[in-house]
């Protein structure tokens, strides 16, 4: 071969080179405007966006293989580019789900669980369900119990509520690697109780308990036994709350439903990881049954409590101190930074919340009071 043909051809391939990385680049492009849209378009849960379930929308709980990626959490494959390198190839420039919208996504995936496999139950069904005592803890003694549980969307979202108290607790919160006997646990906690410690305007030590905690997640992270511990963790937790909510569930529990609920626990202890991944503190909190409804850090889920969503939201934002939580499905999640010497504080996540007018137990007589009915002692 000639050396003007070698020429050439180192040329072409030059040439070939530089429009397949313009190609990469604009495809790159392309995937954070589309990321970058529906980041602007998350679903948050707030009283504008939220809207009643449709009947269309699907259910079922996504089942993942048992070594699947949790796409949410991580940065998106480029399929696009696997397809031709037959590797896995993660795109560049997209930043991980943002927390509002991740956490959003979570506590739904946990919901549609419970829609999937929550069961209808019978009068003595009934009866024995309202005197569990992680139930009663929920609602206490200002709902009438039986009531709640003969509505179908409340038993679901009790379900609901039973799991994300119980992930939360040992995955999530502040205190989970503690309650989940991680072999660190006894250091996290030791940061969480020096932090309670600490006056409201130490700003500067607040911080600097903020960066230790968050390399000490990080040093918890890289261990090359974590992944193992991980879902070692998320089985045998998976197992007792399965026995847990094994009078609101059909009666066996397929593979599928116990790995789809293992993997929501997996979820969350990677949640609680990347909450604590950063110099900021996190406060979670489940709003207690009985206290009145506050529109700054709850959103309303009895929709229909007025007649209908929209004269439910008005009546609410009207005069929210006629208003009570009947139970938390989900808590409210705050973010405090430090760093700049003084608090920055974010309501991340608002409790989604069953609420009841004032001095009404029976979730049944509530649902027929009429808006202009509202207010008279009952």
């Amino acid at each position: 071969m000639s050396t003007s043909h070698i020429q050439s051809l180192c040329q072409h391939l030059l040439e070939a080179t530089r429009l397949n990385q313009l190609l990469l680049h604009r495809i790159q492009e392309l995937e954070l405007e589309i990321y970058q849209a529906r980041l602007a378009s998350a679903p948050v849960y707030t009283q504008d966006t939220l809207q009643p379930l449709l009947s269309a929308r699907s259910s079922t709980p996504v089942i993942r293989p048992a070594g699947a990626r949790h796409k949410r959490t991580e940065t998106p494959q480029q399929l696009f580019l696997k397809n031709i390198t037959d590797n896995k190839v993660y795109t560049v420039g997209i930043e991980p789900q943002n927390d509002r919208g991740l956490l959003h996504d979570f506590f739904e995936d946990i919901r549609k669980w419970a829609i999937h496999y929550a069961i209808d139950l019978d009068g003595e069904e009934l009866t024995h369900c309202s005197t569990m005592k992680d139930l009663v803890a929920i609602t206490g003694d200002k709902s009438d119990i039986q009531h709640l549980l003969a509505d179908r969307e409340m038993r679901h979202d009790v379900v609901s509520a039973l799991i994300i108290r119980d992930i939360v607790f040992h995955a999530i919160g502040e205190g989970s690697m503690f309650n989940s006997k991680h072999r660190d646990g006894e250091l996290c906690r030791e940061i969480v109780s020096n932090f309670a410690m600490l006056s409201h305007e130490d700003h500067g030590a607040k911080h600097q308990l903020c960066v230790r905690q968050a390399a000490l997640y990080e040093d918890m992270y890289v261990e090359h036994s974590h992944h193992e511990w991980r879902t070692k963790q998320a089985n045998e937790r998976t197992k007792v709350l399965l026995n847990t909510l094994s009078p609101f569930l059909r009666r066996s529990i397929n593979a599928d439903g116990e790995h789809s609920l293992s993997e929501l626990y997996v979820k969350a202890y990677r949640i609680g990881f990347r909450l604590r991944s950063h110099a900021v503190k996190w406060q979670i909190i489940f709003p207690v049954a009985g206290m009145k409804l506050d529109l700054n850090r709850m959103v309303n889920r009895t929709l229909n409590l007025a007649g209908d969503p929209m004269t439910t939201w008005k009546e609410l934002t009207k005069d929210p101190d006629k208003y009570f939580v009947r139970f938390a499905i989900t808590p409210t999640m705050t973010k405090s930074d430090f760093s700049a010497g003084y608090e920055v504080k974010e309501v991340v996540h608002s409790s989604l919340v069953h609420v009841g007018r004032q001095n009404v137990s029976s979730l049944r007589k509530d649902i027929r009071i009429t808006p202009r009915e509202n207010g008279r002692k009952h």
